[in-house]
């Protein structure tokens, strides 16, 4: 079992890093309401520092555009993103978990564009986030390396 991650100390460091103004205190209530479900866990300081990086505005559409930015990672991080959400699936049977997760893959994978429109994350991610997705959908149908 994975130990529980201090989101507020991560905040407080991602917060610094990126040398934003002001406590941050209504975007901390935000990502910690959405980080806090029991099935969002895979989500790590490293991730919600690279959100809060990105985020220049409380717009729920960059910020779905920002957590969806780990499909276009580069494959290293990917794979360890692919990893992270296993880990947490741990109690999920292999069957089960592939079948499950090559449905959410791919009902991205079949989305007109994965990133909301936006030029930006489009330009630079989708096609990198497709390459990635059809990579784990194609491991998890595979040899059993991706179970």
């Amino acid at each position: 079992m994975r130990e529980p991650i201090d989101l507020g100390h991560g905040r407080r460091q991602a917060w610094q890093a990126i040398g934003a103004q002001g406590d941050g205190a209504a975007l901390r209530s935000t990502l910690l309401a959405c980080y806090s479900e029991p099935h969002r866990h895979h989500h790590d300081t490293q991730h919600l520092t690279e959100c809060l990086r990105a985020l220049q505005a409380q717009d729920e559409h960059l910020l779905i555009d920002v957590d969806l930015g780990l499909l276009g990672a580069p494959r290293q991080r990917f794979e360890a993103y692919e990893q992270q959400v296993r880990r947490e699936y741990a109690h999920v049977p292999v069957p089960a978990f592939r079948a499950g997760r090559t449905q959410v893959l791919q009902g991205f994978l079949h989305r007109p564009r994965i990133y909301g429109g936006r030029t930006h994350f489009n330009c630079l991610l989708e096609a990198r986030a497709r390459d990635n997705l059809a990579w784990s959908i194609a491991r998890l149908a595979g040899d059993g390396s991706a179970g």
